[in-house]
């Protein structure tokens, strides 16, 4: 007999609340750190991790988001991506993946159409 109050519902659900805090504590964490700067060197020419990635990609999204803000700067995913693609390998990919349009054989108008 299952009840709210049998060991495996109080443990599954203790798992999956510290797992949503986890990742809540991250993103927080991340969101905080926007606008402040780390005074890091990084090599050219050296394989980043994605934490390095991500500390460098929150810079230049501030950066392009100040220029789009003051009006210096029309709002472009992909020329940000095609200047800053090489910098960002592992991010760039993730870029190209979720940006693109996907493509359809069927026309759209015969597809919301009513009548054939």
């Amino acid at each position: 007999m299952a009840s709210s109050t049998s060991p495996n519902s109080i443990v599954f659900g203790f798992a999956t609340t510290a797992k949503s805090k986890s990742k809540s504590n991250l993103l927080q964490g991340f969101l905080s750190s926007l606008g402040k700067r780390r005074s890091r060197i990084i090599q050219d020419g050296k394989d980043l991790s994605i934490a390095d990635e991500l500390s460098i990609y929150r810079s230049l999204a501030m950066q392009e988001f100040n220029d789009i803000i003051g009006d210096s700067k029309e709002y472009d995913p992909f020329a940000f991506w095609n200047l800053h693609g090489q910098k960002l390998k592992l991010l760039s990919i993730l870029a190209r993946k979720h940006l693109i349009v996907p493509s359809t054989s069927v026309p759209s108008e015969s597809t919301f159409s009513m009548a054939s």
